[in-house]
This record gives C-alpha cells, structure tokens and sequence, in this order.
C-alpha cells in the first residue's frame, strides 16, 4: 500500500490541515482522510499527515506501507533517532509552533 499525505497552511499564523490518500499496488484509491488541524506550522501539519495516514492504515489492517510526503524536513524529524528531543515529538499538545 502507498500512502501520500500532504499538510497545508494557507499563511503563517493561520488555520492548518492535513490529508491524504492510501493506494493499492495498482494506484487506486482505497481510502482517504483529511484533518482540520486549527492553528499551526507547515511542518507540524506535514507530520500530522503523515502520521494520520500512518493510523488510518494501521486501523484498516494494512502493515507493509509505502509513505510518500513532499516536506523534507518532516521526513527527517520522523526518520530521527532523537524524535522524543525534537520540538514537534509531541505532535497532539495545541502548540501553534
């Protein structure tokens, strides 16, 4: 399964969302979700997709996914050794951060 997730903020200091789509091996879309996620950073959004997207296929029973995001950074803070050090670790607190 594949799944690709995008966070979105329309200016800093403004209302944040999360979505994204689960694809089988032959692209077509089984599921999809999407999250108001108040206020917040591009990158907090981008992580909160991608983890969102993380549950939802867990919760669907899917266990070998394939996650496609465009941000760099959130890769790199989800791909971290030291994620439990890193200011957006605690992803669900309301932080605008």
């Amino acid at each position: 399964m594949s799944i690709n997730t995008n966070g979105s903020v329309k200016q800093p200091g403004s209302l944040a969302a999360a979505g994204g789509l689960i694809r089988d091996w032959t692209g077509r879309c089984v599921d999809a979700f999407v999250e108001n996620l108040g206020i917040c950073t591009i990158t907090r959004a981008e992580i909160k997709a991608a983890i969102r997207g993380l549950q939802v296929a867990w919760r669907k029973g899917y266990r070998k996914v394939h996650i496609q995001l465009d941000s760099t950074t959130a890769v790199n803070i989800l791909s971290s050794q030291n994620q439990t050090e890193h200011r957006y670790f605690n992803w669900s607190n309301n932080s605008r951060d």
